[in-house]
């Protein structure tokens, strides 16, 4: 399944970019299509890290039933997983954001600037709390190696804790998203019906 969501997803992505560069009006890419370039060089090699290395070593299996190898390679894949999908998930709100951008005139583009610099901020944030949610660094995935003679000693932040906030910001940057342009279709010259179709249309790219 992640396979060929993946790879419908690149085959998209490279029709919708040779479009724009070779025969649309503006024939150059804007920062949204930009935005959607560097999270797909990410979001490969971070599927095929899914794929081929976090569920073969243990990944959905029960833990109980995983060797102290099995279970450190597994913690190890996943914090890699972890940190590229901060990444991932900035670059696509980024990406919408500038969208947004390229069509709203007015005083929204104040907030959607802000917006940005919100993403970036809290992106920055959740990541290095990702990166250094245990000190060392190591012990992030040694901690699990209880087949050591030597344990690697170490520390962590409250993963529970961390995890519930960045799901509330991240649902309410979501939120965000989706009422900025809703706020705007009122204003278009367009009859009812093609406004109530101009916000599902904005409602589903959020989604």
């Amino acid at each position: 399944m992640t396979v060929s969501v993946t790879l419908v997803t690149i085959l998209v992505i490279m029709a919708r970019m040779l479009y724009m560069q070779f025969f649309s009006a503006r024939r150059h890419l804007n920062p949204e299509e930009w935005c959607i370039i560097v999270a797909a060089t990410i979001g490969l090699p971070s599927a095929c890290i899914n794929v081929f290395a976090l569920v073969p070593s243990g990944m959905s299996k029960d833990v109980w039933g995983l060797h102290p190898a099995g279970l450190v390679a597994t913690a190890r894949y996943f914090f890699i997983v972890s940190i590229t999908y901060v990444v991932l998930m900035m670059l696509v709100k980024l990406s919408l954001t500038f969208f947004y951008l390229s069509i709203f005139t007015g005083r929204i583009r104040y907030l959607l600037w802000a917006t940005i610099a919100f993403h970036v901020v809290t992106a920055t944030t959740y990541l290095l709390g990702v990166v250094f949610q245990c000190i060392p660094t190591a012990y992030t995935w040694e901690k699990f190696n209880f087949a050591s003679t030597n344990p690697v000693q170490g520390h962590c932040l409250d993963l529970n804790t961390a995890g519930w906030a960045n799901s509330a910001v991240s649902v309410a940057a979501d939120l965000w998203l989706l009422s900025l342009p809703l706020s705007q279709v009122h204003k278009l010259r367009l009859t009812w019906k093609k406004k109530v179709g101009a916000a599902l249309m904005f409602m589903t790219g959020t989604m």
